[in-house]
């Protein structure tokens, strides 16, 4: 419901839907949840870019990808909405990859991982960048050197066991 009132502009409603959801940490939505509250809590007074990302977000759910892609890219390509550009490009390198552009992606993911002004999205998007050369592109080497990446830069995050899990399965299958 938090992200229907969201797709609909209904911020305010949806904030409070998307609170209540996150009382709950062990549902497996939750970390989406606490994502898009936080954007909404923090993006709100800009209803306007909030409303076009909303749009880009229903596009991705409906798997209209390149419209998708088409309406983050905008957001992405504008430096002045901070941490909506962020958000904005993330979910822009997950609808190329979605497409299958994905040399455009990786080097959107490699920006968005190196950025050391703003770590929103650096861990995420390391991981993302690894599962791209692992299942993407198919360079063993690339992947394994951004799982250790990940795991060395970001101890605490949530995607740690997931990137360790995966470089002892390349590891073991490459020798």
């Amino acid at each position: 419901m938090a992200r229907i009132e969201f797709w609909f502009g209904n911020f305010t409603q949806s904030l409070k839907q998307f609170q209540s959801v996150t009382k709950n940490l062990s549902t497996d939505f939750t970390n989406d949840a606490l994502e898009l509250s936080s954007l909404i809590s923090t993006t709100k007074r800009d209803s306007l870019n909030l409303y076009k990302y909303a749009q880009a977000d229903l596009y991705s759910i409906q798997n209209k990808f390149k419209d998708a892609a088409n309406e983050f890219k905008t957001l992405a390509d504008n430096p002045n909405l901070f941490i909506l550009n962020e958000f904005a490009n993330y979910k822009y390198a997950q609808m190329l990859i979605a497409n299958n552009d994905l040399p455009t992606a990786i080097k959107i993911l490699e920006t968005l991982s190196e950025n050391t002004k703003s770590t929103i999205f650096a861990d995420k998007s390391l991981f993302l960048l690894a599962q791209s050369y692992r299942f993407g592109i198919k360079d063993v080497q690339k992947a394994v050197y951004n799982y250790e990446k990940l795991l060395e830069k970001f101890p605490n995050s949530l995607y740690f066991d997931r990137a360790r899990d995966s470089l002892k399965v390349l590891q073991t299958n490459n020798g």
